[in-house]
């Protein structure tokens, strides 16, 4: 069932709704027929990228930076969590302020998130992490 709350963030609109069971809510933010989706971890203030969505036509073309900079907006200083899993995404996470940490909590440079992606396929990254 969704409730439809929309906000303006510059075109971007905001949809909150509740289809997720593993999270405490969820948000979709879709623009110009890209979207993304939010989920909020309870108790704490921390969010994860669930999916984002550009039709191939609009790639490389800054949908999905604008629906990433919505989401960082409305979260304001909450934590924002996204597993990436390619090249692409990656620098596009980086460029917009996420980081992977390494098991001791200390943030990894560019090259040492890119070896750990291929690596392991996928990274955890992170923004609005304060150490």
């Amino acid at each position: 069932m969704k409730i439809i709350i929309t906000e303006d963030f510059d075109k971007v609109k905001i949809i909150k709704n509740q289809k997720f069971k593993h999270f405490h809510k969820s948000v979709d933010f879709e623009y110009d027929g890209a979207s993304l989706t939010l989920g909020k971890v309870t108790p704490k203030n921390q969010w994860s990228i669930i999916e984002i969505l550009t039709p191939e036509a609009k790639r490389r073309k800054g949908y999905a930076s604008k629906l990433i900079e919505a989401a960082i907006d409305y979260v304001g200083g909450d934590m924002i969590f996204a597993q990436v899993s390619n090249e692409p995404s990656l620098m596009l996470h980086y460029n917009l302020g996420f980081r992977a940490y390494n098991s001791d909590l200390n943030e990894m440079s560019l090259e040492q998130t890119k070896a750990k992606r291929q690596e392991y396929s996928s990274v955890k990254m992170v923004h609005g992490y304060k150490n």
